[in-house]
């Protein structure tokens, strides 16, 4: 993956119930990690992870907004697939 590359991830999320309450085993034993889709352009990649975009506003060449930003954990990421 490289800047500018339109990707589609899927990736793993971790998951809390959330709250500061005691919770029954029963409760804690139905939590699952979330299996999450995103799609967007890769801003940059370091070595742990990868900055998605969802939306860029290019009016400014020289100062480009963006919107819908996501870092995924590198060790998060089960599929990848360059979209263009």
């Amino acid at each position: 993956m490289k800047a500018g590359d339109l990707y589609y991830i899927e990736w793993v999320d971790a998951a809390t119930l959330g709250g500061h309450e005691w919770r029954e085993k029963k409760e804690i034993d139905s939590l699952a990690a979330p299996h999450i889709r995103t799609a967007g352009w890769v801003h940059k990649v370091t070595d742990t992870s990868v900055l998605i975009v969802s939306t860029m506003d290019l009016h400014d060449t020289n100062d480009p907004s963006y919107w819908g930003e996501m870092m995924i954990p590198l060790g998060c990421i089960t599929k990848k697939r360059k979209l263009r």
